[in-house]
């Protein structure tokens, strides 16, 4: 009913449509409008995060590409839903800084997740758009804030923004995603996938070396820019536990697993992405993986030449 309300808020031409791609969502705790390793949620005292959206292009800078031509990105309505892993925190004030969009979703809060949104009247032009300011606090072990596509607070709680755009749903709903179908969609269910959030502070403290050498942090880097025949992952674990690697097609639907270890050694491994053992799954040259270690889960996307 909300979003049968959002929609009759604007006048949509709908003609034929295909699926959005692009937009990125990130976190700022220092104020520079960026996301970066600066971004840090402090080990004691409150962090204010500032939410970030970009609605005309993804994470490095390439334009988006709209679900239908006529219908840009703009944006009448945004919510979005903040999980803390590896820690707890305490959810303090959020505050709206879109003046445009004055009706409020609600907030709710429950443990590791947050949830709000708002909505206006009028689409605001495609662009970069800060939404809001939300305050946390660590109570306990090192938590990183990530963005998350669901909650358990509410099924009807999601990561999305009210677009002119019809999307891949055809509800003119832009949503975030990973690469994981979750449970009782149908796939392709999400429009984009790129969203940073914010590290503890513990994680940028100089590590004391010791005989094996500096602590590194659970990490996971895609070697190879742009499309290549064979990117790789670069995977950095800092204990003895399990470590799986999995490759997805564009549906969501399993390709290959690449490592299935119980009892992985520490340290940094490199694991191939070769485009040849997915040719006979491979639709289009875009992959997605998931490498998942008892440090925490990292998820990604990979373009290909077949």
């Amino acid at each position: 009913m909300r979003r049968l309300m959002l929609t009759l808020m604007i006048l949509v031409v709908a003609v034929g449509a295909k699926s959005a791609r692009g937009q990125y969502l990130f976190l700022d705790a220092n104020g520079d409008g960026l996301n970066s390793s600066l971004d840090l949620v402090k080990a004691e005292g409150w962090s204010l995060l500032d939410v970030w959206l970009v609605t005309d292009c993804n994470r490095d800078g390439t334009a988006s590409i709209p679900a239908r031509a006529g219908a840009p990105l703009g944006m009448f309505s945004y919510e979005f839903i903040l999980h803390a892993e590896n820690g707890m925190v305490e959810w303090g004030k959020y505050e709206n800084l879109m003046p445009q969009f004055g009706f409020s979703f609600g907030t709710y809060q429950y443990r590791s997740d947050f949830y709000t949104g708002f909505a206006g009247t009028q689409a605001v032009p495609p662009g970069k758009y800060r939404l809001g300011r939300v305050a946390v606090r660590t109570t306990d072990g090192s938590p990183t804030i990530q963005f998350a596509a669901m909650s358990p607070l509410s099924p009807i709680c999601h990561t999305s923004f009210g677009s002119p755009n019809l999307g891949r749903q055809e509800d003119n709903t832009i949503r975030f995603g990973d690469a994981v179908i979750p449970r009782g969609c149908s796939a392709p269910w999400a429009d984009w996938y790129e969203a940073d959030g914010s590290a503890p502070q513990s994680t940028a403290k100089t590590a004391k070396a010791t005989e094996r050498g500096p602590v590194i942090a659970f990490s996971v880097f895609r070697l190879g820019n742009g499309v290549s025949r064979e990117p790789s992952l670069r995977i950095r674990t800092t204990t003895v536990g399990p470590l799986q690697v999995r490759v997805y097609d564009v549906r969501g639907r399993l390709m290959s697993t690449l490592v299935d270890e119980a009892n992985a050694a520490p340290g940094t491994r490199e694991v191939a992405l070769v485009a040849k053992q997915f040719r006979p799954y491979l639709a289009s040259g875009i992959i997605f993986y998931e490498v998942v270690t008892n440090e925490g889960t990292a998820r990604g996307k990979a373009a290909l030449l077949k």
